[in-house]
């Protein structure tokens, strides 16, 4: 007899369901259950030939078991070799493609699992004989720590829904030839350091150099560069549906002779939002908003400077709305302009800096402040020792319908 209670026993302790007394309806549940809440992060979001990801599984366990790790790859190579472990790294395979890792949890008695699908892309480091880029199915991944050149007289055409991946933080794309962007609403293209959501790193951001580098650009994301797009020295820009988001710097710099004309861009969560010095600037259909140091900042010491912003909203930059400086006078009308400045008890929406020598008033007519006084607007007009004045007659009252 004690014999079979100690089998009993043991059943119970092993067993899912177990009858105490043969012939009794009466039974004791000893469910266990398995591991859940499985997720796995990585250090990388995007993967070139042969590159590295470390995979990191996590699990929970309701009844308090020792949970074991494991992972196993069909393609690409494990350390450790035998996928033991909660954290194991994964070489991707030397050609592009979507390959399966899969995460192996157990708590003794059982076990479940997760997989994630890697993509892993095709290098891209050099762009000196022109072309297309049209690859959708796989992200280009720049290796290079110094910007891609694209040369004068080479031109490159990227097509809607291509990817294209920083691996480095100086690594950019530096144009004095022509560059021509066809995103589309459904397929923007993207321009992207090597990052997961909620990483900070940043790459070195597209940039338009001389009087032979021209581009047109549509439906373009921008995010997470040190500038995000800027044009320089005589180059040409015609961009519409650009987001320019998340640069440490500005989101867009128009200097040194260059011209910009942009429609329907989001400009938002920069360090700096649009900086132009000495250049031309055509801006209508835009959100300047969130970005940290101002809105605008503009300046004019020598040379062309013509700035006309139309339709646009300039609100919530931390603080400033427009800088001035010089003899920077920019044309703004039909603006939505609010809530520029570190706090509601001091807006600064326009600034000027006490280098500021202009003679004329800057026209800011038609616009609408936020607020529906003149003294409340002259409040917002901020002098350092300037001599800067600006004409807001015929402000709005409410904001312009579309903004």
């Amino acid at each position: 007899m004690r014999g079979n209670i100690s089998y009993i026993l043991m059943l119970l302790f092993f067993s899912t369901t177990v009858t105490l007394v043969p012939g009794c309806d009466e039974t004791l549940d000893f469910a266990n259950n398995p591991p859940g809440g499985l997720s796995i992060s990585r250090d990388k979001c995007y993967l070139g030939p042969n590159d590295t990801v470390v995979l990191t599984g996590q699990a929970t366990d309701s009844d308090g078991d020792e949970i074991s790790y494991s992972w196993t790859a069909g393609e690409g190579t494990l350390t450790p070799a035998d996928g033991k472990g909660q954290v194991v790294s994964w070489r991707a395979p030397d050609s592009h493609g979507t390959y399966r890792v899969t995460l192996h949890v157990t708590d003794g008695l059982d076990s479940a699992a997760k997989g994630i699908d890697l993509d892993v892309g095709r290098n891209l480091d050099i762009l000196h004989e022109g072309g297309i880029l049209d690859q959708t199915d796989y992200p280009y991944i720049v290796p290079n720590a110094l910007p891609l050149y694209i040369s004068e007289l080479i031109s490159i055409t990227i097509q809607e829904g291509v990817t294209i991946v920083f691996n480095q933080g100086t690594g950019g794309l530096n144009v004095s030839g022509t560059l021509i962007i066809n995103g589309t609403e459904q397929n923007r293209v993207l321009f992207t350091p090597n990052v997961c959501p909620g990483d900070d790193r940043v790459f070195g951001g597209i940039e338009f150099n001389g009087d032979m580098a021209s581009g047109t650009m549509s439906y373009v994301t921008i995010t997470s560069a040190a500038d995000g797009l800027a044009v320089k020295d005589g180059a040409s820009l015609t961009a519409d549906n650009l987001i320019l988001d998340r640069a440490s710097g500005a989101g867009l710099s128009v200097e040194s002779a260059a011209s910009a004309t942009i429609s329907d861009a989001r400009i938002w969560d920069n360090g700096s939002g649009v900086y132009v010095a000495n250049g031309t600037l055509h801006m209508s259909n835009a959100t300047v908003r969130y970005n940290v140091n101002y809105g605008f900042s503009m300046i004019r010491t020598a040379g062309v400077f013509d700035v006309d912003i139309t339709d646009c909203e300039i609100a919530n930059n931390t603080q400033n709305g427009f800088v001035l400086a010089g003899d920077a006078s920019p044309v703004v009308h039909n603006c939505s302009i609010f809530l520029n400045g570190p706090t509601m008890e001091d807006l600064r929406t326009v600034r000027f800096i006490n280098t500021y020598y202009g003679m004329t008033p800057v026209d800011m007519t038609g616009n609408f402040w936020g607020v529906t006084e003149a003294f409340e607007i002259q409040a917002q007009i901020i002098r350092e020792g300037a001599n800067g004045t600006v004409d807001f007659s015929g402000w709005l009252t409410e904001e312009p319908s579309g903004n």
